[in-house]
């Protein structure tokens, strides 16, 4: 979805209500020569992107080439990779590096590999392909990209355990049966990657899927 490289400034989410794991921020390119700002956990190896991870993060809408992430991981504080590995709506539907090979490099290289897959959006939404307003047949389109995102992930060799992000765009909260819709896509997309041993994650604006999922979870609790 995004042209060129840009940092983890939305939040990405797990589960259908969600927990922040990361949160980019624009920092300076070089990294303190006397100490490594990522930490232990940014040489810990891991099959895909399972669990969380706190420090920074950048996305590029086509993988990088392997020249380019060896600088990012010398020069810079970033320790997590953001991939859109499918979808109807992401924009660079070519990806000459995006491999099984160049993925486990990354990962014995230490970056956190996070698989975005950018499908229909808000039934709202301006975006070509959009989910329907149908509360069930929403939840039916989002079981539908997860079984592709499943596919997509386990030929890149991105196993069960490991977390995939669905990258929600923009759109107005206001309309209920925009948020009904988009929520009950969220949960059959959750649902289908739980079926399939993945974990489920977020990728959205803090103003608009975040948001929506935040106040489902209060009202799921009690809470409101």
């Amino acid at each position: 979805m995004i042209s060129g490289v840009t940092v983890l400034r939305r939040l990405l989410v797990t589960g259908l209500t969600g927990l922040a794991v990361v949160s980019g921020l624009l920092v300076p390119a070089a990294a303190p020569a006397h100490a490594d700002p990522r930490g232990p956990a940014a040489t810990e190896r891991r099959a895909g992107a399972p669990g969380s991870v706190t420090g920074y993060g950048f996305d590029a809408c086509t993988a990088p080439s392997q020249a380019v992430m060896d600088a990012w991981w010398e020069q810079s504080p970033y320790s997590s990779v953001g991939l859109y590995t499918g979808g109807s709506n992401r924009v660079c539907q070519d990806q000459p590096e995006l491999t099984a090979t160049w993925v486990r490099t990354q990962q014995r290289r230490g970056w956190h590999v996070l698989p975005i897959h950018v499908g229909p959006q808000a039934s709202c939404s301006g975006y070509a392909d959009r989910m329907s307003s149908n509360l069930a047949t929403a939840g039916q389109q989002g079981r539908a990209e997860a079984t592709s995102a499943v596919s997509i992930a386990a030929g890149l060799g991105i196993g069960r355990g490991s977390t995939l992000y669905y990258d929600l765009e923009d759109y107005d909260l206001a309309p209920d049966d925009c948020r009904q819709a988009a929520l009950s896509f969220l949960s059959g997309w959750s649902d289908a990657l739980h079926d399939a041993g993945y974990d489920s994650g977020v990728y959205s604006n803090i103003a608009a899927a975040i948001t929506s999922l935040d106040q489902a979870n209060q009202m799921s609790s009690g809470m409101v």
